[in-house]
This record gives structure tokens, C-alpha cells and sequence, in this order.
């Protein structure tokens, strides 16, 4: 009597056998295929060549045609043997340089014909070579869950690959993340610097002609430079956040600005408080000015550290691939 268990044991393992042999054929015929890339770039290249040279042939004939029929009608005239030659002489010549263009316009023809019919051929072939792929990847994604269903050391290694891959995945799109915060914080702290600067230039320095002017100046510039400066703020306590998450644990971004809201229009009416303000004001810019070099060496890291997970995960996927095939 045939052991149900034992029978249904066999019968998937001979699946999992068929779906191995299935890969490694379809490798094979890729590999085949692969192959003929070279041959393809040949056969296109000479193709391109032959059409330049059809048109350039064919074009040739249609002005020597044109030649041909200028000077029949130029031999109704007597001048023309004189200054020329003799009529008859001349357009045998034309007529024959014709006739040789017109053989060597068929020949290129012909040879462009038989070489179109090879680069069909190829590009059909070529075709396959895209759907084999296809087929490969839906037999390689078969093969990985059955071996994820085993019980055995190429199920372990590969179920441990899988979870590496996908740990590093979500790491490099938090890195994209994190990356995509620090743009938005340098189109912040670019518009935050513009506003500071024309609160530094709305100075009145004690002239009683341009206080009106720069006072409402300055009024909207600190309107905007309080927008600003809380944008940034949230951003960093998110970029923090992300890079704290990411392993950065010792990242502090101090951005110290003036206090806006303690401003107004007022203050810039004689000539000490205005200098105050200025120095505050450069001081704020400064900071500004440092706190986007600071993030963009932080950038610059995290785009070395995107790099290096692309290759961790391409590297995965080549292990998963192999074991897969064992």
C-alpha cells in the first residue's frame, strides 16, 4: 500500500525538480540569444549604411536623368556643338554614367533587400529574448516561494537573503526620504536668507526721508521671515527625527535666529536700535548660511550611503539568484 504522505513528498519535489530544469533551459536559450546582440549591431549598422547609400544613388540618378534631358534640349541649338562638344558624344557618355548608376542602385537594392530580411529575423529573435526574460522571472519567483516553504538549509539561507534585502530596501527609501526633507529645507532656508536680507537692507540709519519706506520694507520682510523660520524649524525636527532613525544619533541642527516677533515697524526710528538690528540681523544670516552647509555635508553623506545600498541590495539579489539555482 503507497504512503499518501510519502507519495504527495515525492510528487513536490518533482515539481520543484521541473521548475530548476525549466530555469536553467530558459537560462540557456538566453544565453543563446545573448549572443546574437553582437551579430544584431552588425547586420543594423550595415543596414543603416545601405539605406544612406540608396538614397545617395538615387538621388545621383534623378540629376544625371535631369542632365540628360537639359542637354537633349539644348541639342536643338547650334551653339551648343561649339561650345560643348558634339551632341551625340556627350549624351552617350551621360546615358552610360546613367545606366551604371542605375546597375549599381539596383545591386545596393537587392543587397539591402537580403540584409533586411536577416535583420527581421535577428529582431524576431531578439523578441524572444525579452519574453524568455519574463519567463525567467515568473519561474525564478515560483522556485524562490517553494524553497521559502521548506524546512531546509537553502529554504533558511534564502528566507534570511530575503529579509536582509527587504530591511536594506526600507532603509534606502527612508535615506530618499531624509534626502527629499533636506531640498525642501534648502528652498527654505534660501527664501529665509532672501527675507533677512531685506530686513538688512530696509535700514533707515537714522534718515527721516526713508524711515517710511523702510519701515513697512521691514515689516514685510519679518512677516516672511517668521514664515520662514518656522518652516525650517518643523523641517529640521523632521530631518532629526529621520536621521535618528537612520543611525545618526549625534545630529543637532541649531538654527538661532533673531526673534521676529519681537519686532516692528518702530524700531528702526533713530539710529542705535537700527545698528542693533543690523548686527542681529547679520547674525541670523550667518547662522542661516551655517546651518545649510551643515545640511548639505549631511547630504552628501546620505547620498554615499544610497549608493552603497544600492549595491547591498543588488548584491542580495544576485545571492538570491544563486541560491535559487542550487
Amino acid at each position: 500500500m503507497v504512503n499518501n504522505t510519502d507519495y504527495l513528498k515525492a510528487e513536490i519535489k518533482k515539481t520543484r525538480l521541473n521548475t530548476k530544469e525549466k530555469i536553467l533551459d530558459t537560462l540557456k536559450k538566453i544565453d543563446e540569444l545573448k549572443q546574437l546582440n553582437t551579430e544584431f549591431s552588425t547586420v543594423e549598422q550595415n543596414r543603416n549604411l545601405l539605406k544612406c547609400l540608396v538614397a545617395s544613388l538615387l538621388t545621383n540618378l534623378e540629376e544625371k536623368n535631369g542632365e540628360i534631358e537639359e542637354l537633349e534640349k539644348l541639342s536643338l541649338k547650334s551653339l551648343f556643338s561649339s561650345v560643348t562638344g558634339t551632341k551625340s558624344g556627350k549624351l552617350d557618355n551621360l546615358r552610360d554614367e546613367y545606366l551604371q548608376l542605375s546597375k549599381r542602385y539596383d545591386d545596393v537594392k537587392k543587397e539591402l533587400a537580403t540584409i533586411e530580411f536577416e535583420y527581421e529575423i535577428l529582431n524576431r529573435k531578439l523578441d524572444n529574448l525579452t519574453k524568455l526574460k519574463k519567463e525567467l522571472e515568473v519561474l525564478s519567483d515560483i522556485r524562490e516561494k517553494e524553497l521559502l516553504s521548506e524546512n531546509s538549509t537553502q529554504g533558511h539561507t534564502l528566507k534570511q537573503i530575503v529579509n536582509d534585502k527587504l530591511e536594506e530596501v526600507d532603509k534606502k527609501e527612508n535615506i530618499e526620504r531624509t534626502i527629499d526633507i533636506i531640498s525642501q529645507l534648502f528652498t527654505k532656508l534660501t527664501l529665509l536668507n532672501a527675507a533677512l536680507r531685506d530686513i538688512e537692507g530696509s535700514k533707515s540709519w537714522g534718515s527721516r526721508r526713508k524711515f517710511k519706506y523702510s519701515s513697512i520694507q521691514g515689516d514685510r520682510a519679518l512677516t516672511k521671515a517668521k514664515e520662514y523660520n518656522l518652516d525650517c524649524k518643523l523641517l529640521i525636527n523632521k530631518l532629526e527625527h529621520f536621521l535618528r532613525y537612520l543611525g545618526y544619533s549625534d545630529v543637532g541642527i541649531n538654527l538661532r535666529l533673531l526673534k521676529v516677533e519681537n519686532f516692528s515697524g518702530s524700531i528702526f526710528q533713530n539710529i542705535f536700535s537700527d545698528l542693533i538690528i543690523q548686527r542681529r540681523v547679520a547674525d541670523a544670516i550667518d547662522n542661516v548660511e551655517q546651518v545649510y552647509r551643515d545640511v548639505n555635508i549631511i547630504k552628501n553623506n546620505l547620498n554615499k550611503a544610497l549608493a552603497e545600498s544600492d549595491k547591498k541590495i543588488e548584491r542580495l539579489e544576485n545571492v538570491k539568484k544563486q541560491v535559487i539555482l542550487e
